[in-house]
């Protein structure tokens, strides 16, 4: 989890801070939910701005909660027995992992079905 906040702390910085606060909101939702909302919020049918700024954070939350789970898992492996808080933090990892993995095909398959039409 700290790799995660760590990234998108940086991310932020990039960005202004209400659209910062609108893609955080966008990546806890489940991905039909926020391309509805994305799709929306659009001014007119190329205002793509928020729908490539959420693409890129998705795919940066995507690749670091894999390696955020990598990491809790070597940790918890390597933990002495009975370290239940490190196994929590894998657990945690893996749920966020788990969500971001339905989120990133989710996405591929939308666009790739958008790009069909």
């Amino acid at each position: 989890m700290k790799l995660l906040l760590e990234n998108w702390r940086e991310y932020i910085a990039q960005e202004d801070s209400e659209q910062a606060e609108t893609i955080e909101k966008l990546l806890r939702m489940e991905f039909d939910q926020a391309i509805s909302l994305i799709n929306a919020l659009k001014t007119d049918e190329s205002d793509n701005h928020l729908e490539d700024a959420y693409e890129m954070a998705l795919g940066t939350e995507y690749k670091d909660s894999r390696r955020e789970r990598d990491d809790r898992l070597r940790d918890a492996n390597d933990a002495p027995r009975g370290d239940e808080k490190t196994w929590e933090d894998f657990y945690a990892a893996e749920d966020q992992r788990e969500h971001f993995t339905t989120q990133w095909e989710a996405m591929i398959e939308y666009f790739a079905e958008k790009d069909k039409q």
